[in-house]
């Protein structure tokens, strides 16, 4: 039986970038996300290019070879000093000026917003004049605000739930592991499945794990930058609020069902939407699939060793006085399956809460009534604790508990609300990518019909290029 979850992020230094043109006007740059690379975006800035089916190709120098983070070195002003510098060293940058604009994914647009305001606070000729986002958290990423407390303990509970499953089934095959050595094996199983998830995925802020080595982008000071209420996201909220450097602004914004949302994001994590044709990253089907599988993989596992232990079991059963002897191995790893049953069947909710899509908000109400001493009629009271009342006497109290669990709509990792909030940005402006998740928005059916309404002028005639 085979249970994996794999998270894939990849590096690269080389990218896509088109053959200089000196009769088109624009330049156009792509600006990349967390952790993402000059391969971000390789579909999509090639179609522009070279066009694609039902999709005209532009008159436009389009450059997706920007890289800015390397790790949890930089900053966002630091990240948006590299973007400013690689696009002021492209060809026509300088003469083409504020007539070319960004396009950029997640994290990017907020790097992209900052190379704005550091242009127009240093007063340098303008490289671009417009900004489109896709996916981008102006609002504030919740998942960053929940990263220590939330994300990464959940993924530490992935990884010992299913490691422990893991090893069990590797020490029952064993029979004198099985046998009188059952306990210490199984204490040395579950010291070994915590020792090595720690060390793979912190359960904690401070402990030193092979994320910080592998994903380090996740923890680095650019991402801590637009945090929900950071004071370096609302000071460039502000500056675009009052329209400073009055550029063009669209803000792509995904949005996909909650339900199975985690299998989904999962999927596009493991296998890059640019591995799909053009345009085509609509397979998270797949996700779900590979979701359901795994479940049911346990599910079975499960009927197994409790079939087992009915054969184990039923010599004993002719001597009941001397009860069912070895059983003891066969209970752990049942509970340990349907631990990691309930744990799987929950995982979607627990996401929802980790991206700040699910929140929970109990509410008690006391309802305290009264009944007269003397002549009178009864009363009630809701004020808490119940007070006294003259010529009343207390008689009974009831306490309603209720949870309310409302659904913010996201694309799996920044809620709407937070992609739709670039300041400024006008209603008409706000671009739907219907059913998109957060990494397939760089290459799916959606963003092909809402990119070629933007290259017509559609939401405004700036970004319009020819064909």
């Amino acid at each position: 039986m085979k249970n994996s979850i794999y998270f894939v992020i990849f590096f690269s230094i080389a990218g896509f970038s088109t053959n200089v043109n000196a009769q088109y006007t624009k330049n156009l740059y792509f600006v990349h996300g967390l952790g993402g690379n000059s391969f971000s975006f390789t579909d999509f800035a090639g179609a522009i290019s070279y066009g694609a089916t039902d999709y005209p190709s532009r008159k436009a120098n389009v450059f997706s070879d920007i890289i800015y983070s390397d790790g949890q070195q930089y900053g966002l002003q630091a990240c948006a000093d590299r973007v400013r510098e690689q696009i002021f060293t492209k060809p026509n940058a300088a003469s083409y000026g504020a007539n070319s604009f960004i396009i950029a994914h997640s994290q990017g647009g907020i790097v992209s917003r900052k190379v704005d305001q550091l242009i127009q606070n240093s007063g340098n000729s303008r490289t671009f004049g417009g900004i489109v986002t896709i996916g981008s958290p102006h609002g504030g990423a919740q998942i960053i605000n929940n990263r220590d407390s939330k994300l990464f303990p959940l993924a530490n509970s992935t990884c010992n739930k299913l490691l422990k499953v893991e090893i069990q089934g590797v020490l029952g095959q064993t029979p004198l592991l099985k046998g009188l050595l059952w306990p210490i094996a199984k204490r040395l199983s579950q010291n070994f499945s915590n020792s090595l998830c720690n060390f793979v995925v912190p359960n904690d802020a401070d402990r030193f794990s092979v994320v910080d080595i592998v994903a380090g982008h996740f923890t680095s000071a650019v991402a801590d930058s637009y945090m929900v209420g950071s004071s370096e996201l609302n000071n460039l909220n502000t500056f675009h609020q009052n329209n400073t450097s009055n550029i063009q602004k669209v803000a792509f914004y995904g949005v996909k069902d909650h339900n199975d949302v985690f299998w989904r994001v999962l999927h596009y994590f493991r296998n890059d939407p640019n591995a799909e044709s053009t345009f085509g990253a609509s397979n998270d089907n797949q996700g779900v699939t590979d979701g359901q599988n795994i479940l049911m993989d346990y599910q079975a596992a499960r009927q197994s060793e409790i079939n087992a232990l009915g054969n184990h079991c039923s010599w004993y059963n002719t001597f009941p006085f001397i009860g069912c002897i070895g059983r003891q191995p066969y209970l752990d790893r049942i509970d340990a399956l349907e631990d990691a049953i309930n744990f799987l069947q929950n995982i979607n909710s627990k996401w929802l809460e980790v991206i700040g899509s699910a929140t929970y908000t109990t509410t008690t109400t006391n309802t305290c009534y009264y009944t007269p001493i003397g002549s009178g009629y009864p009363q009630t009271s809701t004020a808490q604790p119940c007070p006294q009342i003259s010529g009343y006497t207390l008689t009974n109290t009831y306490t309603v508990t209720t949870t309310d669990n409302p659904i913010k709509p996201s694309d799996g990792v920044v809620l709407v609300e937070s992609q739709k909030a670039f300041p400024g940005v006008s209603l008409n402006n706000q671009v739907e990518l219907t059913n998109n998740s957060h990494m397939q928005e760089r290459n799916s059916p959606e963003l092909k019909t809402q990119s070629d309404l933007l290259f017509r002028g559609t939401f405004s005639q700036f970004f319009e290029i020819t064909y």
